[in-house]
């Protein structure tokens, strides 16, 4: 029977995955498009499951409903790397594992990310929470791509750490807004409080129109703006070989940074790049070498 022809429920699941990517919309998908397509099978699969998990954590259901959820994820997991997954995700999964060595660690990392969302509403967590949380639900995608790249060893995964940093970081401070109304606020406590931002969960409209929040979010910024320069200090050091999709992510979320300052953070309205400026940093050659 088609069902039961392994090469058959392969490509299915790459369709399943595939679809996943398109609907998604996020810039993530355009380097990953210039890679061989074992890589860019692989990196569109580890996308996915991040897409999919995370849509459980930001769901409508309630906390209890999300755990359950993303623990039969866990389980999935587990049984991938046993040779026995049963979702499309993991069957198209299954293939990136085994040939790019990915850590089984690093997906239940990814999950536990998830799930940190999934309990309550982050509101100002510390700066080590927020970091963990980095890590979890951005460090752990650009260690798997790196892995996925060609670069196992530990340089590049420090460098995919550092801009899983400096990504997450631009992401939350381009959201501050939107996150506000979903009742979340993920500014580190200490820069609200140096700022003089009364924390106060229940009123975080009245937190993010606080005269003070411009500072709090500057000095994100400043730690995001840090953290590229450690990514792109390492791979100086490391030498940039098959890291030419991971620093032109970083050009582009470095732009978005960019035009986030420019605009100020008095203003919390939405920024678009243009779309000239999204190729030139996705399409730069010298950092492909």
């Amino acid at each position: 029977m088609t069902e039961f022809n392994p090469t058959m429920r392969l490509r299915a699941a790459n369709r399943h995955v595939h679809r996943i990517v398109q609907r998604s919309g996020s810039s993530f998908v355009w380097p990953m498009r210039l890679q061989a397509r074992p890589a860019r099978e692989a990196i569109f699969a580890v996308y996915a499951a991040a897409r999919l998990w995370d849509d459980i954590a930001d769901g409508d259901l309630p906390s209890s409903a999300k755990r359950a959820g993303l623990d039969r994820w866990r389980a999935e997991v587990e049984r991938i790397y046993d040779g026995r997954a049963r979702s499309r995700l993991g069957i198209a999964l299954a293939p990136a594992i085994e040939r790019f060595d990915l850590p089984k660690t690093t997906f239940l990392e990814l999950i536990d990310g998830m799930a940190m969302d999934a309990d309550r509403p982050i509101v100002a967590p510390d700066m080590a929470t927020l970091r963990l949380y980095c890590h979890r639900v951005a460090g752990t995608v650009g260690i798997l791509c790196v892995r996925i790249f060609g670069r196992p060893d530990a340089t590049a995964a420090s460098l995919a750490e550092s801009f899983g940093l400096a990504f997450q970081l631009t992401n939350i401070l381009r959201d501050v807004r939107e996150d506000a109304e979903r009742g979340r606020l993920y500014l580190p406590r200490e820069s609200l409080d140096a700022a003089g931002v009364p924390v106060q969960g229940a009123l975080l409209p009245a937190m993010i129109e606080h005269p003070g929040l411009a500072t709090a979010c500057n000095a994100v910024a400043d730690t995001a703006e840090a953290a590229f320069a450690r990514g792109h200090a390492l791979a100086a050091e490391g030498g940039r070989q098959r890291l030419g999709p991971a620093l032109r992510m970083a050009a582009l979320y470095r732009l978005r940074l960019e035009a986030l300052r420019t605009r100020g953070f008095a203003s919390l309205d939405s920024v678009r790049l243009r779309r000239r400026d999204r190729l030139r940093a996705l399409l730069m050659p010298s950092l492909s070498r």
